[in-house]
């Protein structure tokens, strides 16, 4: 069978027209969405990049602000850090009504370059008022407070009164400052 001009043509144009169609589904419409999904992706870093870079410039300006602000206005040492969390939980103790017979600081215990403050508590109250005082610490607005060890004790069998023992930890702040952080003429001192 013989196909004319015209019918050459329509088969041809037709051929072409899938071709593309093909060509258009399989490799343009992919390689385009692709692409503009990348671009997307590129303009979100750089955006996350310029933040990134306006966070490191503010905090490079902050030492120079912390040593402007008087000595007696806050307590930035240890010993004021301390102080802090012993009243955090001495105030979390009288809140849940348990009893402390011992509140005091064991010292420094140190892991690679962090270093934590531990706290030995011992405490005496119902079950209520103990998982009370137990909720408030995991729970305080301090983050660097922890449980370390906990011992929990009934003083009389089948009597609501229990003994707590617990070491708390909190991370001291100091040990996760930077080099470039640390006033001047400190890492002389070292």
């Amino acid at each position: 069978m013989m196909l004319t001009k015209r019918e050459q043509k329509i088969g041809v144009v037709t051929v072409a027209v899938i071709i593309i169609l093909a060509l258009d589904r399989f490799l343009l419409t992919p390689y385009l969405e692709t692409r503009e999904r990348l671009d997307s992706e590129k303009q979100k870093l750089i955006a996350e990049l310029r933040k990134s870079r306006a966070v490191l410039a503010e905090w490079k300006e902050m030492p120079p602000l912390w040593e402007e602000i008087p000595d007696g206005e806050t307590e930035t040492g240890a010993a004021g850090r301390e102080g802090d969390a012993l009243s955090a939980i001495r105030s979390w103790s009288e809140e849940s009504r348990m009893t402390l017979s011992l509140l005091k600081p064991e010292g420094k215990e140190k892991k690679g370059k962090l270093a934590e403050n531990i706290f030995q508590v011992v405490g005496t109250g119902t079950m209520s008022s103990v998982s009370m005082f137990l909720w408030k610490v995991e729970n305080a607005s301090r983050p660097s407070l922890k449980i370390k060890d906990m011992q929990l004790a009934a003083r009389k069998e089948g009597v609501d009164d229990l003994t707590l023992q617990v070491r708390i930890g909190e991370l001291n702040m100091e040990s996760l400052l930077l080099p470039e952080l640390s006033k001047p003429g400190e890492d002389a001192k070292k």
